[in-house]
């Protein structure tokens, strides 16, 4: 889950925001309880204009713990 995890950073950071949340479904498939891939979940989801799933992203962030 880690390594999905980095590589969603990596790929947000060169602004490829689709395959960005593709890695981190993938963190988040093999650990669902992984509350800082939600967190960044919910970010690549509002780059692609995608606000509501953004917001449940987020709200699964927090609930997991992450503020």
């Amino acid at each position: 889950a880690e390594i999905w995890y980095n590589k969603g950073n990596a790929l947000y950071n060169l602004g490829q925001n689709k395959d960005a949340l593709n890695a981190y479904n993938s963190a988040i498939s093999l650990k669902p309880n992984y509350a800082k891939a939600w967190k960044n979940k919910g970010t690549a989801l509002k780059a692609l204009g995608r606000a509501k799933e953004s917001n449940d992203a987020f709200a699964k962030a927090r609930q997991l713990g992450l503020s």
